[in-house]
């Protein structure tokens, strides 16, 4: 391996870079390029003045917050110092923080601004190895034990001629196993995990993903998915490494205007992203706009887009061939916290449909019972305080079972047909994957989400949300008044489209996988509400809990076929 820690990859790539643009940040309405060697300043900075707060070599520290220059300096400063970085996304709630940094035992926490601050203030009691507190931006804080982000800068520049030796020393003790960062797997049910990876971990999937040969110096790409997710974290680190220049987008409201100005030749995403944009220009079409022609399906994402990266969650087959017949290339890519990356469809070997084989050095295999096993220098050390669940998903030999449900096929490309623990199987004794027939239904361009039912029953059903814009349009087009959204959902001219729309769908599907009857809810399914984990996955058991009067109602008599909200 060609670095020992990340810390030294880092210290090489800010020697020989140092005049080269490291990455781009919008500053008072303008692009502005930071340099390596000005990006090596600010994290020496901040890493000499978390020392003086008090950091220690070992110590954990969580970053809360969405995706930002601040948050990527933190990240590197703490782990220069000989800490453990843990991430917490900026959507957890004060519950979920306080799970974070209680079970961590974080004793700084680095925190976005104002919003984040109202999560942790009231907690804050409640965490007494919690020592200190910094924020990104402080503005609207009005506590003087939170520390200024500046301010912790400031510090440490003054810190710098007497203990700049004491931070090498630090950087160069880590060991190549030593955990470098603590990822809370979001999950399905149950509190989250932390799963610990690495310095060794880290630079394997770099290396990997230098070898893949997607992300080079010559492309450029946006900085933009969530830090404390596996996916946004290391696109971003390993497309550094690579020498591929990013930019970070101003937030996820702003992305889509942001891809206008920063007009990457890469796109990393989860299928979320490439799923609206799907529907969006299928609904212009439809709306009689001048032509859906590949130029204007490139400009979506700037113009010069060459590759589309899905990553995070199943993609629609229907939508990789959507964006591949405008002349971009669109490559699945599967991986899971606990083992970086498993599989890759690569720019000159790829399947639609499939998520690739796996990358130089990754083992795969699978299990008698269908479940996808994976053994590589990628994997996890394990996970925080919890042996036995590290015992239960880590063989003695270094086999992780992923949970997945897949097969291989002749040329050795990996099909994932299902979650193990979702798996349906009906009362017929049919084993079923829903996601592969909710994400046939989103095809759609009025279905938005969907949640597919049926275990243990006769016939399987279905819960769906509507894409607001286009069921709008629709409405608008039939005479409908679409104010009221609520009102829309439960318009029985609407229920007939979404019912019809099944019934299309149905008609690519075996018998016993067909959707018998269909709800529309009101509202979509969200982190807020428990029924969506951080990255956006399905918790179908919380579904179940929060409508299941619903659910179960049309396993019942009476009038089925009329899929009004609850």
């Amino acid at each position: 391996m060609e670095f020992a820690t990340v810390n030294s990859m880092y210290e090489r790539l800010f020697r020989v870079r140092a005049h080269l643009p490291a990455y781009h940040v919008k500053r008072n309405g303008a692009w502005e390029a930071v340099s390596w060697q000005a990006y090596r300043e600010k994290v020496r900075d901040f890493a000499l003045g978390l020392m003086a707060l008090g950091m220690e070599p070992g110590d954990p520290v969580s970053i809360l917050g969405a995706t930002r220059e601040e948050w990527d300096l933190a990240d590197k400063a703490v782990q220069s110092a000989g800490g453990v970085a843990v991430g917490i996304y900026h959507s957890n709630t004060p519950q979920q923080v306080h799970h974070i940094l209680d079970h961590s035992e974080s004793g700084f926490l680095v925190l976005e601004n104002e919003l984040q601050w109202r999560k942790v203030e009231p907690i804050r009691r409640g965490l007494p190895r919690l020592r200190r507190t910094i924020a990104m931006d402080s503005a609207g804080i009005q506590d003087p034990e939170v520390v200024p982000f500046e301010d912790v800068l400031r510090l440490g520049r003054k810190q710098e001629p007497t203990r700049a030796e004491e931070l090498a020393r630090r950087s160069a003790a880590v060991k190549p196993d030593d955990t470098a960062i603590i990822f809370y797997t979001s999950g399905t049910t149950g509190p989250p995990k932390g799963a610990m990876l690495t310095h060794k971990n880290i630079l394997s999937i770099c290396g990997a993903i230098r070898n893949w040969g997607v992300l080079t110096p010559q492309e450029t790409t946006v900085i933009w998915l969530p830090m404390p997710h596996i996916y946004g974290r290391l696109m971003a680190l390993a497309s550094a490494y690579c020498g591929t220049v990013g930019w970070y987008a101003e937030s996820v409201e702003r992305l889509m205007a942001n891809l206008q100005e920063i007009r990457p030749t890469i796109f990393y995403s989860v299928p979320r992203i490439f799923e609206k944009v799907h529907t969006q220009l299928i609904g212009q079409a439809a709306g009689g706009a001048d032509g859906l022609t590949p130029e204007r399906i490139r400009q979506v994402f700037g113009g010069r887009i060459r590759i589309l990266l899905s990553g995070g969650a199943p993609i629609a087959k229907e939508i990789l061939e959507f964006f591949h017949a405008a002349g971009i290339l669109p490559l699945e890519i599967y991986g899971i916290t606990e083992t970086l990356m498993c599989a890759i469809n690569r720019p000159e070997k790829y399947r639609f449909g499939s998520v690739g084989s796996p990358p130089d050095g990754v083992e795969l295999r699978i299990g008698a019972d269908g479940e996808i096993l994976v053994r590589s220098d990628m994997v996890f050390k394990g996970y925080l305080k919890d042996a036995a669940k590290t015992r239960e998903a880590l063989s003695k030999d270094g086999w992780y079972a992923t949970g997945d449900i897949g097969r291989i096929d002749d040329d050795g490309f990996l099909w994932i047909t299902d979650r193990k623990k979702d798996i349906l199987i009906t009362a017929g004794g049919k084993n079923v994957a829903p996601q592969n027939i909710e994400n046939l239904m989103k095809t759609s361009p009025y279905i938005s989400q969907v949640m597919v039912y049926g275990d243990r029953k006769p016939y399987l059903t279905a819960l769906v949300t509507l894409d607001a814009d286009e069921i709008r349009k629709w409405a608008s087009s039939q005479g409908i008044d679409g104010a009221d959204l609520k009102a829309l959902c439960s318009h029985s001219r609407v229920v007939d489209l979404v019912e019809s729309v099944v019934r299309e769908k149905n008609e690519e599907l075996a018998s016993y996988e067909q959707i018998k009857y269909v709800r529309i809810l009101p509202e979509e399914f969200s982190q807020e509400s428990g029924t969506l984990t951080a990255t956006l996955k399905l918790r179908r058991r919380e579904v179940v809990k929060r409508y299941g009067d619903l659910l179960e109602g049309m396993y019942k008599g009476g009038e089925h076929g009329k899929g009004q909200q609850q």
